[in-house]
């Protein structure tokens, strides 16, 4: 089974990478989706189905239990664990699918390299971080910025967000390719600083927002 990656890239928080090459059938074999989970995914196009059924899999892998746990949403849409000690987040970019567990608000997001990122790059990377960058913003910072940012929004999970005012990318890693740097969620409710774990495997970037634990 193609289990790609396992880190654990703090004392709590591990993720995981699947790389899908099974056909649907194989997932549809494995899971028993429970009412909402069948409404959605019948609602989903083909290519779709696919890595939805990937990610529920590899989440019931990360979690090492005999029986399947399935997911709650809450009404603003983040997926949570029912009477689980701990967060997640999952991500899912054609071909691969990735899950994070952690004792602390966490998110994760996997993006295969794309060329609409650099058109739009001005809707989610700020004037100021613009400034901040500008010697070294290029298509690979591009794609950074959007994952942690992503990453960042997954983590609050409490609502809309302005990814260019409320989500903010303080410190780029060293190696976008396996690196860590920082951000920051700026709500009403929440302004909270994270790490931000920076990966990449092939021409997916991985970025994976934890919660610094208060001093």
């Amino acid at each position: 089974m193609p289990l790609i990656v396992k880190e654990k890239i703090s004392p709590n928080t591990e993720y995981f990478i699947w790389h899908i090459t099974e056909k649907e059938q194989f997932f549809l074999d494995q899971l028993i989706l429970d009412d909402f989970e069948q409404q959605y995914y019948a609602r989903l196009i083909d290519v779709k189905r696919r890595e939805f059924l990937a990610c529920r899999f590899l989440l019931h892998v990360a979690l090492g239990s005999e029986k399947r746990v399935f997911l709650e949403i809450s009404q603003s849409g983040k997926p949570f664990l029912k009477n689980k000690a701990f967060e997640i987040s999952l991500s899912h970019s054609a071909s691969y699918v990735a899950v994070v567990l952690s004792d602390r608000l966490v998110g994760i997001d996997i993006q295969q390299t794309n060329p609409k990122l650099e058109r739009i790059k001005g809707k989610f990377i700020s004037e100021e971080e613009f400034e901040w960058y500008a010697d070294t913003m290029n298509t690979e910072l591009v794609h950074h910025f959007w994952g942690a940012k992503e990453a960042l929004f997954k983590a609050y999970g409490n609502g809309k967000v302005e990814f260019r005012q409320d989500l903010k990318i303080t410190k780029i890693p060293l190696d976008l390719k396996r690196g860590c740097g920082l951000g920051k969620v700026i709500k009403e409710d929440l302004n909270a600083d994270f790490d931000i774990h920076s990966r990449k495997i092939e021409d997916y970037f991985i970025a994976i927002a934890e919660q610094k634990k208060e001093s």
